[in-house]
C-alpha cells in the first residue's frame, strides 16, 4: 500500500510528514514507520481480516500494559510480537525482571536491551541456541 493511498484511508495520517514500509518482523502484517513533523514516530501494522479477533486481543493486551506502565514501546516498535516475547520467556531466552501475580511480565532497560540483541541476531537467521548462548557471551564481555 502505497503512502497515498494510506492517508486516503486514515484521515489522521494526512499531518504525517512520512511513511516507510518496514520489512522486518516475524508476521505477515504489513507494518510502516509512520513520522509527524513533532518528532513523535508511530508503528502501523496492517493485517488481514482473517486475524481480527486475534489482532484484537493483542491491542487489547498492549492497551492494558500501557495502563500499568510497562515499558513496552521499544520491543513492540521493532517487531516483538506478545507471543514471540512469551516464547522467549518460556525457552530462557530472555527473562523479564519480575512477573505480576496475575502473570504479566514487566521488563526493565536492560531486558529491553537484551530483547534488542535478540533481534538482531535473528534477524541474521542464527538458531535459537545460537543466539542464546552470545547473548550470554555478549553479556559477560567487559566494556569498561
Amino acid at each position: 500500500m502505497n503512502e497515498t493511498l494510506l492517508k486516503s484511508k486514515i484521515p489522521e495520517l494526512q499531518a504525517c510528514t512520512n511513511i516507510s514500509e518496514i520489512n522486518k518482523g516475524f508476521s505477515g502484517d504489513k507494518k510502516y514507520l509512520i513520522e509527524f513533523d513533532n518528532g513523535r514516530n508511530y508503528l502501523l501494522r496492517t493485517s488481514s481480516l482473517s486475524n481480527f479477533s486475534r489482532k484484537e486481543a493483542e491491542f487489547k493486551v498492549l492497551r492494558e500494559m500501557k495502563r500499568y506502565d510497562v515499558l513496552i514501546q521499544e520491543p513492540i516498535s521493532i517487531g516483538i510480537s506478545v507471543r514471540t516475547l512469551r516464547y522467549d520467556d518460556e525457552i530462557d531466552l530472555v527473562k523479564s525482571s519480575k512477573k505480576e501475580l496475575n502473570g504479566r511480565r514487566l521488563y526493565s532497560n536492560q531486558d529491553l536491551v537484551k530483547l534488542e540483541k535478540v533481534q538482531i541476531l535473528k534477524s541474521l537467521s542464527l538458531s535459537l541456541d545460537d543466539i542464546k548462548h552470545l547473548v550470554e557471551e555478549i553479556s559477560t564481555i567487559n566494556v569498561s
